[in-house]
């Protein structure tokens, strides 16, 4: 295909951010008012509903909504809680994000300490080009502090990882140290109002 000639097929960027679910109210907006850019699915098992507890994931759709107003959003509910018990949500997240929806870019706002197999072999899958199409994942770098290794799934080689910054670019302190093997990246991770 050759794209310089323009044979290319115009659509909205699909978004899938796995984190806590969205509260529509908070965002301003009904659900309906957002369809068909704003779509939702919780894989918590004793809690389907989208509505966002912990507000993480409201969060990070205002911001995507405003750097990207016309993306396919999907709002993937992998906690309620912020403490993830099971990561049979994530993982399933991950591959319906990447195998149903077709994301062009996976936002995981979430991190562990030790590596996950499981969705190790599907962000494998992905990068293999097991799902027919290209995909950004990124995943934030931790929140423990220098004193914490880069948390899992930001130090796999296919996700890049997110370090947080204040409103002036300055590292923010929960940071953990910075992944040698590979670039560092930052964004606005701190008091971001929405």
């Amino acid at each position: 295909m050759d794209f310089a000639a323009g044979e290319w097929e115009r659509r909205h960027v699909k978004l899938a951010i796995l984190s806590s679910g969205v509260n529509w109210s908070v965002l301003g907006l009904e659900r309906h008012d957002l369809r068909p850019h704003v779509n939702f699915r919780s894989f918590v098992e004793d809690d389907p509903e989208a509505l966002d507890k912990i507000g993480i994931g409201t969060q990070a759709a205002s911001l995507l909504l405003k750097l990207a107003p016309s993306a396919e959003v999907h709002a993937l509910k992998v906690t309620s809680t912020g403490n993830i018990k099971s990561f049979t949500p994530i993982v399933e997240a991950v591959k319906y994000a990447i195998f149903e929806i077709r994301a062009d870019i996976i936002c995981m706002g979430f991190g562990f300490h030790d590596r996950v197999s499981e969705l190790q072999q599907v962000i494998r899958r992905a990068a293999m080009g097991d799902s027919g199409h290209d995909i950004i994942m990124f995943a934030a770098a931790g929140n423990e502090g220098a004193n914490q290794v880069v948390a899992y799934p930001a130090r796999d080689p296919n996700v890049f990882c997110v370090y947080s910054t204040d409103g002036f670019g300055n590292s923010s302190p929960f940071n953990p140290g910075l992944f040698d093997p590979s670039d560092n990246f930052s964004t606005l991770g701190e008091e971001v109002e929405i």
